[in-house]
């Protein structure tokens, strides 16, 4: 893979001195070393000389010019002008215009992946739909070791507590501290009310917490029973394991479970990358901060009659919302070596897969084949039909994008963040043909799952599907009418 790196990351990957050695040296370091593991390339944009040509430090700035020739560097760049009429023209001296220059190489398709810290950029990259190719140094050096044979320790299951059982001195909560004088105290209060607690723990250390509450009088009237989210932390040296959606799963399983209406949080405005997690599984802002400064995120279970789509209608009140669309549902046949990992709930044995896979235990997920179906739209419901042995559909996906590639590198950046498939795999199916990656939110584990004998005397199948398939809308009707039972 070819992954450009902004001049933040050069920094850290290249101190001048023991004066210059930066607090993301070690992990950029980390990062380094699995890209050359995995035998790729680290590419550097012209348009960096014009960063670096800003340090006032002659000497430093000369030392890092020359340290520069190292990398790989990009060849007759292409031109902004796409970009710059999305996001505006910026002055050929800022920092803007070398931004632009690096989303223009994105979005040309000259490298797979943009790795920066410039959490600007990744805003810049989410208006372009680049979102899901941008990449800090932690996140890109987990992907590096997932998709290829370097492979990282299994990330635990989330684990459910109370508040009492997590360490205060763990370090994930130093942010608490810095960000709310009073936290000690209020921390002490959720532990003597025992609040409910999910937890994810690597090394003996709190890699992601959340602690959560029932609130009988919320400043929002949100129509009913109010679940608060009170604090919501993925520790910064775990970031990339995708643990904040794992952590959001738990909360959203128990909320649904125990008939809440409505979840919500504060979170302050410095935390953007939570904010935009939080946006995209359907918090949203409401038109007032707290006086702290913070921002308040709401997210309903129950739909408000507005008229939208299959999609949005799942994202904002999922996740297991569907909004029924007979015309345009599928049976997609999964086998069990993929449903264990991609469903792990789904697993003969739970307890050897429960929590190994972050990107199975996740709500965002990829799944590919070789099939040759194409007209299958965003917003479609996928009903997954596991093969072999049990012979049922055991889980339901909504359906955000698809992608279609004979390239498995372009087939890996597109599903980096959420795939289950180790590159070897990607490749082997790209030698087969062109590859159909489904890139859809997992909404529903199918409990009891819905035998095939059923199905056929539906008519929803004629037999065992060998490929993806549309249903009818007899057959989806009835399928619909099956899960609301």
């Amino acid at each position: 893979m070819k992954l450009l790196i902004d001049t933040n990351i050069v920094i850290p990957l290249e101190p001048t001195g023991h004066a210059d050695l930066h607090e993301n040296t070690q992990t950029a370091t980390a990062f380094a070393q699995a890209a050359m593991a995995g035998g790729h390339q680290l590419f550097v944009h012209p348009a960096i000389d014009e960063d670096i040509a800003r340090d006032k430090n002659l000497e430093r700035r000369d030392l890092r010019s020359a340290l520069l020739t190292k990398y790989l560097r990009l060849i007759h760049p292409p031109s902004s002008a796409s970009v710059d009429q999305v996001l505006g023209t910026p002055a050929r001296e800022s920092h803007d215009y070398v931004d632009h220059q690096l989303l223009t190489a994105l979005a040309a398709n000259a490298v797979d992946l943009l790795v920066t810290e410039d959490t600007e950029i990744a805003k810049k990259g989410k208006r372009l739909g680049l979102d899901q190719r941008v990449f800090t140094i932690a996140t890109a050096g987990r992907l590096l070791q997932s998709l290829f044979d370097v492979s990282p320790p299994a990330p635990p299951a989330v684990k459910e507590t109370r508040a009492y059982a997590l360490n205060p001195s763990d370090p994930i909560f130093t942010s608490f501290r810095a960000d709310y004088p009073g936290f000690d105290t209020w921390f002490t209060q959720c532990q003597r009310d025992q609040r409910l607690t999910w937890l994810v723990e690597m090394d003996s250390r709190h890699a992601a917490i959340a602690i959560v509450k029932e609130e009988k009088n919320p400043a929002e009237q949100l129509g009913g029973k109010t679940l608060k989210i009170c604090s919501f932390k993925v520790s910064d040296d775990f970031r990339g394991f995708r643990f904040g959606e794992l952590i959001l799963k738990a909360i959203f399983a128990y909320a649904e479970l125990n008939r809440y209406v409505a979840a919500f949080l504060t979170v302050l405005p410095k935390y953007d990358d939570l904010i935009g997690l939080l946006e995209d599984f359907g918090f949203r802002p409401v038109d007032r901060t707290t006086s702290h400064g913070e921002v308040v995120l709401v997210k309903s279970f129950i739909a408000d009659g507005r008229v939208v789509s299959s999609l949005e209608y799942n994202v904002r009140f999922g996740p297991s919302a569907l909004l029924p669309d007979t015309s345009h549902t599928f049976v997609i046949p999964i086998q069990p070596r993929y449903s264990n990992v991609l469903f792990p709930e789904t697993a003969a044995m739970q307890s050897l897969f429960a929590g190994h896979f972050a990107f199975g235990n996740g709500l965002r997920k990829a799944y590919l084949c070789n099939a040759g179906i194409r007209a299958i739209e965003p917003g479609a419901t996928l009903f997954f039909y596991r093969s072999q042995e049990e012979q049922a559909l055991v889980a339901i996906g909504v359906l955000e994008r698809i992608v279609l590639s004979v390239d498995a590198e372009v087939i890996a950046r597109e599903v980096a963040r959420r795939t289950v498939y180790t590159f070897a795999e990607m490749h082997e199916l790209a030698m087969h043909g062109e590859v159909l990656a489904l890139l859809f939110r997992q909404a529903r584990i199918l409990v009891p799952s819905i035998r095939a004998s059923e199905l056929i005397t539906a008519g929803v199948l004629s037999g065992a599907p060998q490929s993806i398939q549309r249903v009818s809308e007899e057959g989806a009707r009835w399928l619909y009418q099956r899960i609301a039972a």
